[in-house]
C-alpha cells in the first residue's frame, strides 16, 4: 500500500506533493467546485455508486463490488465518528464527484473515490484527498493509508510499504 505520514504542517505536506499535484489543488479552488461534507446514507451512497460506474465503464469495465455493499458500509457507520463522506459540487450546482474515509486508530484509510468525467477539469479528486487529510489531521490521526498502490495516489509524496500476511485455504486443495 501507499502511506503518507500526516501529522505535519500544511506546509510542510504541501511540500512533499508533486508540482503537478500542487496545482491541481490550487486549480480546484479558482475554479467555482465546492467541496462540502455529506451524510454516509443511502442517498450519497447512490450518488457515490453512479458516479463509480462512471470511472470504471471509461475502462471499459464495471464496478467490482455492488451498491449493496456500499449503502451497508455506511448503514453499520452512520455514527460519523470513523467515516468521512465528500462530495464536491460545480458552480451550477451539480455533484461531480464524491469520496469516502475510513480510519482506526490512528490511521484514516482511502476506501474509494468516483467523479464523473465531465467533472474532472475541475480536479476534485486531488482536492477532496487534501480536505481529508487535513480533516483527519486535525482529529489526531498520523498516518494516511492510500490503500493500494496507483500512479496517482504517488503525486501525494507517500511510501510504499508492503505487509505480510497468510491465506488460509477453506479446502486442503
Amino acid at each position: 500500500t501507499l502511506e503518507l505520514e500526516i501529522n505535519h504542517t500544511d506546509e510542510e505536506l504541501f511540500k512533499v506533493f508533486k508540482t503537478d499535484c500542487r496545482n491541481f489543488i490550487r486549480q480546484f479552488e479558482r475554479r467555482g467546485a465546492v467541496l462540502e461534507r455529506a451524510t454516509p446514507d443511502d442517498a450519497f451512497a447512490e450518488e457515490y455508486y453512479q458516479q463509480l460506474i462512471d470511472v470504471f465503464a471509461k475502462q471499459g469495465l464495471v464496478p467490482t463490488y455492488s451498491l449493496e455493499k456500499v449503502k451497508c458500509l455506511l448503514r453499520h457507520l452512520t455514527d460519523g465518528e470513523n467515516v468521512l463522506c465528500q462530495r464536491v459540487r460545480d458552480p451550477e450546482g451539480n455533484s461531480i464527484a464524491t469520496s469516502i474515509f475510513l480510519a482506526y486508530n490512528d490511521t484514516f484509510y482511502f476506501w474509494g473515490g468516483a467523479s464523473y468525467r465531465s467533472g474532472q477539469h475541475y480536479r476534485p479528486n486531488e482536492y477532496m484527498l487534501w480536505n481529508a487529510i487535513k480533516y483527519w489531521r486535525d482529529k489526531g490521526f498520523s498516518v494516511f493509508d492510500m490503500v493500494g498502490v496507483r500512479d496517482y495516489k504517488k503525486k501525494f509524496g507517500s511510501h510504499e510499504v508492503e505487509y505480510a500476511h497468510m491465506l488460509i485455504a477453506k479446502y486442503s486443495w
